[in-house]
């Protein structure tokens, strides 16, 4: 049976804050994570970001839901709109 050597794949790092509670983590895929928390935590305002840069550069990818439902979206501190946020999570 031939060996195969797995793939090792990037992982970013990302935190959540909903309410009190804080999480933070690493992950393989910043979409699906993303896209799992959004879809969990409903119930509160939260903002969750990816660190989407090197080692030494930060780069985070935040989105933000405030009292109103109001969502925002921020990647290295500049917002940004809904549609540049899907595809700056599409390249990574």
């Amino acid at each position: 049976m031939p060996f195969y050597k797995k793939e090792k794949r990037k992982h970013y790092k990302y935190s959540l804050k909903c309410g009190e509670e804080e999480i933070y983590g690493t992950t393989d895929d910043p979409r699906r994570t993303l896209t799992s928390i959004w879809k969990l935590y409903t119930f509160c305002k939260k903002k969750a970001c990816v660190d989407l840069g090197k080692k030494n550069k930060p780069e985070e990818l935040c989105v933000y839901e405030d009292d109103n439902s109001q969502i925002t979206y921020k990647f290295k501190e500049k917002e940004i709109t809904k549609e540049q946020f899907k595809q700056l999570l599409n390249e990574y």
